[in-house]
C-alpha cells in the first residue's frame, strides 16, 4: 500500500530489500521545477499480487506507474523491479 512519508526524504538512494517483491519504492520522491508529483513514496509489491491506484486528478498517479516503467528517474530514493534497481540497469 503507497504511503507518504511526511518525514524529509533521504538525500542517497536507501538500500533496497527486494527479496520475494516484484516491485518495491523506497522514499521515492520525483520534483518537477517547484512542484512535488510524489513524496516519499513506499510501495512492495509482491508477485502475483494486484493493486488498485486511485486518486484524484492531479494525484500522482501517472508519475508514479511512469517511474516503475523506468520512464521517469526519481529525484531521491529507489526502485526495483524483479530485484534489480532500476538506476544500475544499462541504458538508465
Amino acid at each position: 500500500m503507497p504511503s507518504a512519508s511526511s518525514a524529509e526524504p533521504s538525500r542517497a538512494a536507501p538500500h533496497l530489500d527486494t527479496s520475494e517483491r516484484a516491485v518495491t519504492l523506497t522514499g521515492v520522491t520525483v520534483r518537477h521545477g517547484r512542484v512535488d508529483a510524489l513524496v516519499g513514496v513506499d510501495l512492495a509489491v509482491a508477485p502475483g499480487e494486484r493493486i488498485a491506484l486511485v486518486g484524484s486528478s492531479g494525484a500522482g498517479k501517472t508519475t508514479l506507474l511512469s517511474v516503475v516503467a523506468g520512464l521517469v528517474r526519481p529525484t531521491e530514493g529507489a526502485v526495483a523491479v524483479l530485484g534489480s534497481e532500476l538506476a544500475s540497469l544499462a541504458g538508465r
